[in-house]
């Protein structure tokens, strides 16, 4: 009897201790959890790679190489020639342009019977434009380092407009298409590339 007394009186003594140990806030404390924010990595654009056009000349003795660079809002167009003897591969023209603006290689550019000369074409925001060069990188005239072709006509035929350059009719002559200023067909001019001159023709050609 007196051990059943001595049990109860130790289980009330335990059930007291707890109750006054929870009272006291002696729960058992919780371990922090932490959240970890992992950054999202920046990606960088990987740059176009140079898009690259050749075109070759008539007798098959050179070719003319653009290679194209955009960057971002602008496009650089750099132009080499190879082939000769004389130069395994020579920068002969380099340009930026804006977008949408972009230079051309026709498929006629190089000059028959020589290969001295090349020209280029410019289009964009509703103009076009052509760029006279040698093959080698020289002034094409003095003081001329390049050409172009609509730029010198103004100066000297106000009355006419050029439409379009359609290529070589001899070493040294390009053939030029113009309109009249009323829109109507002009007549065709060639382009005297040593003299920086220009010849009007009886037949329009196209």
């Amino acid at each position: 009897m007196v051990k059943r007394l001595s049990l109860f009186l130790l289980f009330l003594l335990v059930v007291v201790g707890v109750t006054a140990f929870y009272r006291k806030g002696g729960a058992p404390a919780r371990l922090a959890t932490y959240s970890v924010t992992r950054p999202t990595p920046t990606l960088t654009p990987t740059p176009e790679l140079p898009k690259t056009v050749q075109a070759i000349s008539p007798d098959m003795k050179q070719t003319l190489i653009m290679k194209e660079q955009k960057n971002g809002s602008s496009v650089t167009h750099t132009f080499s020639t190879s082939g000769e003897k004389e130069h395994a591969q020579q920068q002969v023209f380099t340009k930026t342009v804006d977008l949408p603006k972009t230079i051309t290689i026709p498929f006629n550019a190089w000059s028959p019977g020589g290969n001295k000369y090349l020209f280029l074409k410019e289009t964009g925001n509703g103009f076009d434009s052509h760029i006279v060069l040698t093959s080698l990188g020289k002034p094409v005239a003095r003081d001329f380092q390049t050409v172009v072709v609509e730029e010198l006509f103004a100066q000297k035929y106000a009355d006419y407009k050029i439409t379009d350059v359609t290529g070589w009719a001899a070493p040294t002559l390009l053939v030029v298409n113009t309109d009249k200023l009323d829109g109507t067909v002009g007549p065709s001019f060639w382009f005297d590339v040593t003299a920086l001159s220009f010849i009007k023709l009886s037949t329009r050609f196209n």
